[in-house]
């Protein structure tokens, strides 16, 4: 995300070269927080990950703003509200439907774990056999 200033500062001249770099830094870390989801309650994450969505695809609609090359059109407005509707739409869904879940949690039972970790070193190994 650190580059974005850089590639924004570097490639002023070439505006479809930035901001079709600058949609894959934002895509990447939308890509990155949903595989990397770092909070553990799911409604926070889902509001994140959703956040990052919408300037994804803000940034998506520069792209198409720039290759539209029309300084009067509000096409691209109307496609970046549209957009925004439609990713706030899919969060409260998604927030609606955790709502109803409990929420996951890994449960270790410290004294099982220990008998496991006893009983796997008066194990042998079988290179030792040999």
């Amino acid at each position: 995300k650190i580059f974005i200033p850089v590639v924004a500062t570097l490639a002023q001249s070439r505006p479809k070269v930035q901001m079709c770099l600058i949609t894959s830094i934002n895509i990447f870390v939308w890509v990155h927080s949903v595989r990397h989801a770092p909070y553990l309650d799911r409604r926070f994450c889902i509001v994140v990950q959703d956040f990052k969505l919408l300037i994804c695809v803000s940034s998506a609609t520069g792209i198409f703003t720039t290759l539209r090359n029309d300084p009067h059109s509000f096409l691209p407005v109307y496609i970046l509200v549209g957009a925004f509707v439609l990713v706030l739409v899919l969060m409260v869904v998604q927030l609606r439907h955790v709502a109803g879940q409990s929420p996951r949690v890994l449960k270790i039972d410290m004294e099982e774990l220990a008998k496991q970790a006893l009983q796997a070193r008066d194990v042998e190994s079988p290179l030792l056999n040999s």
